[in-house]
């Protein structure tokens, strides 16, 4: 009988994790498993994507994507990744982007990530948005685009800091595919801020953003147009801070469903260049469906800022907002009738067209909603309807707008009427049409008063001219440093203590910024002072002036008017994957910083959040216990506990977390096989007991044939010809024939 000292290949795969389990061999084989709930993939790492451009990842991806688990995280470095079939989903995801990433897309009219679920995530901050070339990504939902139910729709979902470009296909008639965003009718929660969209679906005439001429065949399909966003009837959408830019259509909304949409907030969106519509919304058989729908309660269009509307190659039926009044069948009924709007208001929009010498380039609002209201906008184009009321509009009124004409223009002054389509019964009041725009089309300017210094307190007014409604408000500054902002319509009155001056002479200015950004910097005045008069608060940190600070429709947190709402970190604390706390000598545990801020919100913030903070630095107690990285990746170096810190901006401490480190357990490398008395044969009918011996990472050996002192036996004995000899669940082996065999005792 010949002798046989080696182990049994055994492979086993975590439920969230690739590793090889003690005692098996590797033999090139990989498992790939389902991640634990919240778990983060690596596009390329964990699903083998390249990354390359040139290589088709969309196999690997959608392979991994089957994969995840809801509330997991996917992570695609920096590289581009050619996705040429959409990647469909059946799961809710986070899906992040290192700077640099691109998914690539084949730019055929097909979305890149398809059938996004409910809770999903894309983008999520500055650092980790993504940009999507070549195809957007669409959140469909179950059921049709006519008749979905609630229960069909996706719900909760966010799409921030992305950028969706190059989808200049036209062919493809689904709408849902070709464009940036397209979400199915019935959402609820929907999030699309701080995105840009460019460059999306070919001009009218086959020109794209650059001018080329793609040819007639590519064009959208009429008046029909593709948009960089498309939704369908939903409730509480907030589309805000987004850039649109050379967009054939930058926002389509349609309601036909049979149920209200509710809650649409539309504002401080950018756009230049956009060729048919900055925005349009429909409901009833104006999408293309006759059935009756309750129509919708709440759409506020305010804050938004259409530069150069009609772009290179200007559309003649090019529009800032157009809601056309729609009607369609109630139940029971053979008579198409109106769908009731209600709360429908947009207000303090900024519209500026471009110049053709070949065509009026139409811009401006049409109001086609049932008890519309249109107030405090300002239109600026050739075209003279710059708020004007679609044939059979009921209620509502259009009022305090202003309009004015760029030359060339059809007319000799602006109009806000009904557009002679047909009777409307809106009320036009208080608008202004002021015949041609001013030279350069000034839209702002403001004055600054003398500035006097009574008992250290400097006083002064500043007057706000302009064509414009919806004035944000006033900044002063002294030698270029933000003083104080009056927010609203006024007076802007300065009332401020020189006692943070020094004594001389300073200058002070006033900037107005109005509704869309759009800033004026006033004349500058003079005034003198003497140090330490009056209560010690001097000028705000920061300088303040036309030349170095940048208003814009999204609004950056360092605009004291249009920016954000500003808020203060409080605090920040640790968290670890499953709220592990225990490590072994020598193992490794990923730490996460999460900073609490006076809003109540809550970031990940190792690296710089949306607000600017990042763990700035990281300590542990005891060093001798564990070492933490720059990253907050701690490493067990000795048994004990200790606690571990981030330092957060600003020097404000997390709190205390205590990691334990418990003794690492030996792992076991090997197992051998040897025979009673160390013999290599036995006779037919004899038999010989064998010995099984582990061997464990700190040199020493158990007897392993029963359970030994780190838990460890054999599990099973094999015999590779029973005919000649047979071993027992013991290991005795027996001898029943004349020949050779080979014994294998298997250890989990």
């Amino acid at each position: 009988m010949r002798r046989l000292l080696r182990t049994r290949v055994t492979r086993r795969c975590s439920i969230d994790n690739w590793f090889r389990k003690a005692g098996c061999a590797a033999i090139g084989l990989f498992c790939l498993c389902p991640g634990a709930h919240g778990a983060t993939w690596n596009a390329k790492t964990n699903w083998g994507a390249t990354g390359d451009g040139t290589t088709n990842d969309a196999p690997a991806i959608q392979t991994g994507v089957a994969a995840i688990a809801a509330g997991d995280t996917i992570y695609f470095p920096t590289g581009t990744y050619l996705i040429n079939s959409t990647v469909n989903f059946s799961a809710a995801a986070v899906i992040t982007c290192q700077s640099g990433a691109v998914l690539q897309g084949p730019n055929l009219g097909t979305a890149i990530f398809g059938s996004l679920q409910s809770n999903t995530t894309v983008g999520g901050s500055a650092s980790t948005g993504c940009t999507f070339s070549g195809g957007g990504v669409g959140a469909y939902g179950s059921g049709g685009d006519s008749g979905q139910t609630l229960a069909q729709a996706v719900t909760n979902l966010t799409f921030t800091y992305n950028t969706f470009e190059n989808m200049t296909y036209g062919p493809n008639v689904n709408f849902r595919t070709n464009g940036g965003i397209f979400i199915g009718g019935g959402s609820n929660n929907v999030v699309i801020r701080y995105n840009t969209f460019s460059n999306i679906i070919p001009y009218n005439n086959g020109y794209n953003s650059a001018g080329t001429t793609l040819g007639e065949q590519y064009d959208p399909d009429g008046d029909a147009a593709r948009a960089a966003i498309w939704f369908f009837g939903g409730s509480n959408y907030s589309i805000d801070h987004n850039t649109f830019s050379h967009n054939y259509q930058n926002i389509k909304a349609c309601q036909g469903q049979q149920f209200q949409a509710q809650n649409i907030n539309i504002h401080h969106n950018f756009s230049d260049s956009h060729h048919r519509m900055f925005m349009e919304i429909n409901t009833g058989n104006g999408c293309g469906n006759p059935t009756y729908n309750a129509g919708i309660a709440g759409f506020s269009v305010y804050d938004n800022y259409d530069l150069n509307a009609g772009g290179p190659y200007p559309y003649y039926n090019t529009f800032g907002f157009s809601a056309p009044f729609t009607t369609a069948i109630q139940p029971g009924a053979s008579v198409a009738t109106a769908i009731p709007m209600s709360g429908v208001n947009w207000y303090n929009n900024l519209f500026k067209g471009v110049v053709d010498n070949t065509q009026s380039v139409g811009i401006g609002m049409e109001a086609g909603a049932e008890n519309m209201n249109v107030y405090n906008n300002t239109v600026m184009s050739q075209w003279p309807c710059a708020g004007c009321g679609f044939g059979g509009t009921s209620g509502g009124y259009i009022q305090n707008d202003y309009g004015c004409l760029m030359t060339p223009s059809q007319a000799t002054n602006s109009s806000f009427a009904d557009e002679g389509n047909g009777a409307t019964t809106i009320t036009y009041k208080g608008n202004i049409a002021a015949g041609s725009c001013p030279a350069g089309n000034s839209s702002l300017s403001v004055s600054l008063g003398s500035i006097t210094n009574t008992s250290g307190t400097l006083t002064g007014t500043a007057t706000v001219t302009t064509v414009e409604y919806g004035i944000q408000g006033v900044v002063f500054a002294v030698d270029g440093n933000y003083l104080r902002a009056v927010i609203g319509s006024g007076p802007y009155n300065l009332n401020y203590s020189a006692a943070g001056l020094s004594t001389g002479l300073h200058t002070i200015t006033a900037t107005v910024v109005d509704a869309v950004g759009l800033t004026a910097v006033s004349n500058t005045q003079t005034v003198s002072t003497t140090n330490g008069v009056g209560p010690t608060n001097g000028p705000i940190s920061g300088t303040f002036t036309a030349a170095s600070v940048v208003f814009d429709v999204a609004g950056n947190a360092s605009d004291p008017i249009n920016g954000i709402t500003p808020v203060s970190l409080l605090n920040a604390y640790l968290t670890t994957p499953g709220g592990a706390s225990t490590m072994t000598v020598g193992g490794t545990l990923q730490y996460s910083a999460v900073c609490v801020y006076s809003d109540g919100s809550t970031t990940t913030c190792n690296n710089p959040d949306v607000h600017g903070n990042q763990a700035t630095s990281w300590s542990s107690t005891v060093p001798g216990t564990a070492v933490v990285s720059a990253n907050g990746l701690a490493t067990a170096t000795g048994t004990g506990s200790t606690n571990l810190q981030a330092t957060i901006t600003g020097g404000i401490m997390s709190s205390p977390s205590t990691a334990t480190v418990n003794a690492a357990a030996e792992a076991l490398t090997s197992v051998s096989l040897s025979t009673t008395g160390g013999v290599g044969s036995i006779v037919v009918g004899g038999t010989n007991q064998l010995i099984a011996t582990c061997h464990y990472s700190d040199g020493s050996t158990t007897s392993c044939a029963t359970l030994d002192s780190h838990g460890n036996a054999v599990t099973s004995w094999v015999s590779s010809a029973p005919s000649v000899a047979i071993i027992n669940s013991g290991g005795l082996v027996t001898g029943v024939a004349v020949g050779g065999t080979t014994f294998t005792a298997v250890v989990p």
